[in-house]
């Protein structure tokens, strides 16, 4: 909406492609931009984007672009602080007295490894285990989120808190956390107010 407001106070008109986070598709929507002769180019780069195709590609037409959230080396880039966002959300989780917590869902990307560097900055020098593996990432869908989710329940184990790094995976954690018993779920890099309290671990369950 901000991006809407200021550019129609200059005279822009917004065009807007949704690549389901798919590098090609995002090739063949640039493309498409690139065609109409848009003025320059605001992208939320796929995970699996290949950073010198898509340079070659807005270089060739001198179209400037802007990446958002997520970064590559040689792009001009507007995102959130999500090392300091995330080390925030560590610290109250420690202050909560959380001894292990969960980074669930998304897909490797720039925002990903930085939210995760700021969780372990924050939470393992007060002896809080984290558990981010291959295993526990996902699509960024509401499906993607509770398929994560179901695949930490089934190591055997609860966390005392889950962090899930996109806006559906918390409520498909809550979901299955409030089945499971498990405690904690937050979103990520939020602030402490959108933690969810949940029934305290009793012991681990199969999820359905």
């Amino acid at each position: 909406m901000a991006v809407d407001q200021i550019t129609h106070d200059a005279g822009y008109t917004i065009f807007i492609g949704y690549s389901r986070d798919n590098a090609e598709r995002q090739h063949e929507i640039v493309s498409s931009m690139i065609e109409r002769q848009v003025d320059g180019l605001l992208v939320l780069p796929a995970p699996d984007t290949d950073p010198e195709k898509l340079n070659k590609q807005v270089n060739a037409a001198n179209v400037p672009v802007v990446l958002l959230a997520r970064r590559f080396p040689g792009f001009d880039y507007v995102g959130s602080e999500n090392v300091k966002g995330a080390t925030m959300l560590g610290e109250h989780l420690a202050a909560l007295g959380c001894r292990s917590v969960a980074f669930v869902g998304g897909r490797a990307a720039s925002s990903l490894s930085e939210r995760e560097e700021g969780l372990r900055t924050s939470l393992e020098p007060n002896g809080c285990e984290v558990w981010s593996t291959d295993e526990l990432r996902s699509a960024i869908t509401p499906e993607g989120g509770t398929a994560a989710v179901g695949r930490l329940f089934d190591l055997g184990r609860l966390p005392d808190a889950i962090v899930a790094t996109t806006m559906p995976s918390p409520k498909a954690s809550t979901k299955n956390c409030a089945a499971a018993g498990s405690n904690r779920a937050a979103t990520s890099p939020s602030p402490p107010s959108t933690t969810h309290a949940l029934p305290p671990v009793r012991s681990p369950r199969s999820h359905q």
